[in-house]
């Protein structure tokens, strides 16, 4: 697995690229424009990139993120790979009120745009 700075470790795999994003929260701009950057670079190598993002250490993400998330999304499918979310439905370690990212992704109709899994292993299944 590669550290590709402080926001995410890579893993490749036979079927797709796997991240795994360190940080706690996706809410600044700073924060989208790293990620956008650290993820382009990795697309760009790509055949066909399909991807994975790992949300299981997220716990609180902003709209812009969201909205960042669907550019990414219609920029790899336009490549021919997929994009698939996993874990973002587990639970919020020490929030107040235990909520879940996957709360979010449904009140926007997220959940329902993006391929979303509960772990890496079931978004990586199907993958051609």
């Amino acid at each position: 697995m590669a550290d590709v700075g402080a926001m995410l470790q890579v893993r490749l795999t036979p079927r797709a690229v796997v991240v795994i994003l360190e940080c706690a929260e996706l809410m600044s701009a700073q924060d989208i424009t790293t990620l956008d950057a650290e993820l382009s670079a990795l697309l760009d190598d790509e055949q066909r990139p399909h991807l994975v993002i790992d949300f299981h250490k997220v716990r609180s993400i902003s709209s812009s993120a969201l909205g960042y998330l669907v550019k990414l999304r219609n920029v790899i499918n336009d490549k021919g790979g997929r994009l698939r979310l996993c874990c973002v439905a587990q639970k919020v370690k020490d929030s107040e009120n235990d909520t879940y990212i996957y709360e979010l992704f449904k009140i926007v109709h997220l959940d329902k745009f993006f391929e979303l899994a509960p772990n890496v292993e079931a978004a990586l299944a199907n993958l051609p």
